[in-house]
């Protein structure tokens, strides 16, 4: 064999070795990182995973906050999805350096999804046995829609087209003044906004209060009419799409 040869296979075995040992980082504009640490709801991380996954993203789940500031410069998206009821707990999980690297993320091109709990986590504020700040990514005050927890299914008008929706405990989003463009996406019953998707710097972020993540099982297990139910993973995965896009936004 030629000597050049011979260096060029034992060079591809090397690599072949290294890649072995130590794999090679995700692509950012590939991975999505997912919480499903204490606070998280029985299976709400996975449901939101699933979908993401499903538009092509790689998703890895992380348990520690405190993860994050070594995590997020190998990601484009942060998803947060339903959490228990003590979403103040959560929130006191994240340090202020967390925070802190979780905004820098936002606001140097990353995006955040936060679905019913998570959805909180990224407000401005909200009221839980005092005056509670979030991460600050998204100019809203949520509130519970509804205070009853039992879970059901809410008409939910998702752009153009009223579906029911997987509903418990989730926010409507009381919308603050802002220079951030905001989009809203969906509305409850009383026209109060359900959903929505907004700037962040250079970033973007997507919350909803309603669950269009919800698998069918999830409508079966609390023995909730499935007979009229869609699903609704269609329009998140849209929304996903978008908020991952170079579309720029517009108020509305």
């Amino acid at each position: 064999m030629p000597l050049r040869c011979a260096v060029t296979a034992i060079a591809i075995v090397c690599l072949l070795f290294l890649f072995a040992v130590h794999p090679p980082l995700s692509n950012a504009a590939d991975l999505a990182l997912v919480y499903s640490g204490p606070g998280s709801a029985e299976d709400c991380p996975e449901a939101l995973g699933k979908v993401i996954e499903s538009i092509g993203l790689e998703v890895r789940y992380f348990e520690d906050p405190e993860e994050l500031t070594g995590l997020l410069g190998a990601a484009v998206l942060l998803a947060v999805g339903g959490t228990d009821d003590n979403t103040l707990r959560l929130r006191k999980s994240f340090s202020e350096e967390t925070v802190q690297a979780i905004q820098r993320f936002a606001a140097t091109g990353g995006r955040y999804c936060g679905i019913c709990g998570g959805s909180y986590l990224a407000s401005a504020f909200w009221r839980e046995n005092g005056l509670v700040h979030g991460f600050g990514l998204a100019p809203v005050a949520p509130d519970n829609f509804l205070d009853d927890p039992s879970p059901m299914l809410l008409p939910i008008l998702w752009q153009k087209e009223t579906r029911e929706m997987y509903y418990q405990l989730g926010p409507y989003f009381e919308l603050l003044e802002t220079d951030e463009p905001v989009e809203v996406l969906a509305w409850y019953e009383d026209g109060s906004v359900a959903a929505l998707i907004c700037g962040y710097n250079q970033g973007k972020v997507l919350l909803s209060g309603p669950h269009p993540e919800a698998p069918r099982y999830w409508i079966e297990d609390d023995g909730l009419p499935v007979g009229g139910w869609q699903s609704s993973i269609g329009r998140l995965q849209a929304a996903l799409q978008d908020l991952l896009s170079d579309r720029p936004l517009i108020c509305n």
